[in-house]
């Protein structure tokens, strides 16, 4: 399990709910795992997939995810499991050029429709491995919703309303160039933010460069000001900024640029931002 943030540890504490031996893959906050490390963390015992989180909400990192699943794919048989929450349709999720075998997200991120959708595709290599398994559970059981994917019979009653939302919002991407373009759109929204860094060096961009997410921005504001403070303050100004996870409560003002959101946008908000810090 790979540790960089508030999430990898949630999917890690997920895991030992459920009765599997975890091994923690622990990189310093706002970090992410390079292929040099994970190839030496893989000469040791065997594990059976190595589970990380693409694009961190918490920290705003951006893994590097296709050359991760790279070397996990030439040393191992270990599956690779990916949380792309906030990636999905903010950046690029290659799922069988890169060789992944989960992936899954959430409606209400870069998709930008209400919570209550969750979405995941799964590799044949995983349905087979789960084949094997006698006790898969109920309600994460791969096989029976392979087969309720296959034959139009949802295992539940669907939320139909998001559903249609869903469709609605696949049209609004084809509309706007396609997913590629909506990565564009993002990944220029993650200059501008990278920009008002750069002007503004008394806040920090707490992800290194070139390991930044497109979707979300984890800043740590200016050392006389409060975090929690410059968040009310935006509030009061209309927007809504959100606080640190975890270890990083109090610390940093949450970002996100994603979704129906454009450039301009995000420098409004900036600006105002900058105008609150004085």
């Amino acid at each position: 399990m790979v540790v960089g943030g508030f999430f990898g540890e949630w999917l890690a504490g997920i895991a030992e709910a459920c009765g599997r031996d975890v091994v923690r893959l622990s990189v310093p906050t706002g970090c992410t795992l390079e292929a040099d490390q994970l190839e030496r963390l893989l000469d040791g015992p065997p594990v059976d997939a190595v589970a990380l989180v693409h694009s961190d909400t918490s920290t705003g990192a951006l893994a590097p995810l296709a050359d991760l699943s790279r070397v996990i794919r030439s040393r191992s048989e270990a599956l690779v499991l990916v949380d792309a929450v906030t990636s999905i349709g903010a950046s690029p999720v290659e799922t069988d050029a890169w060789g992944l075998d989960f992936v899954f997200t959430g409606s209400q991120k870069a998709l930008a429709l209400p919570p209550g959708l969750g979405l995941g595709v799964a590799s044949e290599r995983l349905l087979q491995r789960a084949s094997r398994l006698r006790d898969r559970g109920w309600y994460f059981d791969l096989l029976k919703y392979d087969r309720a994917a296959r034959t139009d019979r949802p295992t539940q009653t669907p939320a139909l309303s998001l559903v249609y939302a869903l469709e609605r919002q696949l049209s609004r991407i084809d509309a706007e160039g396609g997913i590629e373009a909506r990565w564009s759109r993002h990944r220029a929204m993650l200059e501008v933010m990278e920009g008002w860094a750069a002007q503004h060096p008394e806040f920090r961009l707490l992800a290194p460069p070139d390991r930044r997410s497109w979707a979300v921005a984890t800043v740590t504001p200016p050392p006389d000001r409060v975090a929690p403070v410059l968040i009310r303050a935006m509030r009061a100004k209309g927007f809504t900024l959100a606080g640190g996870l975890g270890e990083l409560a109090e610390q940093v003002i949450r970002i996100g640029h994603m979704g129906d959101l454009r450039p301009e946008h995000l420098q409004v908000m900036l600006a105002q931002l900058a105008a609150c810090a004085l």
